[in-house]
């Protein structure tokens, strides 16, 4: 993140930016196990928070991500994800929450806390 951004953000925002992170993380830890359990319903409702939560980051990609979150690289990563979700491909939906996703939000939590 740059520094003069840094500058801008009140250490409350920050820590409330940190917490909602983990919780993204926490929740896309659940939802993969979820599916790979076979408790498809508790995936589906939990997948429903994570795509309103990916959406929160994304409008903020332009302001409090700026540097740290390229948009264009996780369009085709959210593409699979719906297609995943559109055919009930349960494993793909595990997967790519899992090793595309989570990464991406590692990586911003990472540089928020630098």
């Amino acid at each position: 993140m740059s520094n003069h951004l840094k500058d801008q953000i009140a250490p409350e925002e920050k820590d409330t930016t940190l917490e909602f992170l983990k919780s993204v993380k926490d929740s896309i830890k659940e939802v993969s196990n979820y599916y790979r359990e076979d408790d498809i319903p508790k995936g589906n409702l939990g997948i429903i928070n994570i795509i309103d939560d990916i959406n929160i980051i994304l409008s903020g990609a332009s302001t409090l991500f700026l540097g740290i979150l390229d948009i264009e690289s996780i369009n085709p990563i959210l593409e699979e994800l719906v297609l995943a979700i559109e055919s009930g491909d349960y494993t793909l939906i595990a997967d790519l929450l899992t090793y595309e996703i989570e990464p991406i939000i590692t990586k911003i939590e990472e540089e928020f806390i630098d």
